[in-house]
């Protein structure tokens, strides 16, 4: 590329961060004397955001016995879908985010089928709201020997879910501002890109 790889990784950031176009071009302007379009911009986030998720899942992370999990609503082309999330309580690696329609006990198994595709271990012990679905789904995606637990924003740290929602909050307030999540596609690969930044 003509562009320095650390100027490219520098605008991803920001606009991930919460920067808007134009203000990474005059941040750019300032640092390198150097005026991206914002097209050029754009294409840099278009083109190494999929290949820093999927690098990403080929790794099997090292995780803890707890994971927490959450769900809260995300506009995608217009129409309402759930956004499932999960991380691990001891490390706060962000493991997976599943995104449906509906939050049936069918979508909470798969979400955490998913996370158990990606870290290859079944947690003793799994941390979410009162939501009736999850104890069905966790139980059939990881069977009996996995706990549920109620955690809520004000109890231990170990048995709360206050992380994960400020999480949440974090690609909530990120996407009222993006434009192009016209796709659940794309939905996906943001949430765990902002994820990731939430908890850096």
């Amino acid at each position: 590329m003509k562009t320095p790889i650390e100027q490219v990784a520098s605008a991803i950031s920001m606009y991930y961060e919460g920067m808007s176009l134009n203000a990474i071009r005059r941040q750019f302007q300032q640092m390198h004397n150097y005026l991206p379009s914002d097209s050029t911009i754009y294409e840099w986030i278009d083109r190494f955001r999929q290949k820093a998720v999927d690098e990403a899942n080929k790794q099997t992370p090292k995780v803890g016995d707890t994971f927490i999990a959450d769900e809260t609503v995300l506009r995608v082309g217009g129409k309402k879908y759930w956004l499932i999330d999960i991380m691990d309580a001891d490390t706060r690696f962000f493991i997976c985010s599943y995104i449906s329609h509906n939050r049936s006990i069918r979508d909470i198994k798969a979400a955490f089928e998913k996370a158990y595709e990606l870290t290859k271990k079944y947690p003793k012990t799994v941390v979410t709201d009162g939501w009736g679905a999850y104890p069905d789904g966790i139980e059939q995606a990881y069977g009996a020997n996995t706990k549920h637990k109620l955690g809520s924003p004000f109890v231990t740290t170990d048995n709360n879910t206050n992380l994960i929602e400020r999480v949440q909050g974090t690609v909530k307030d990120r996407t009222k501002v993006l434009r192009g999540l016209k796709t659940k596609e794309t939905a996906e690969v943001l949430s765990r890109i902002l994820c990731e930044i939430a908890l850096d």
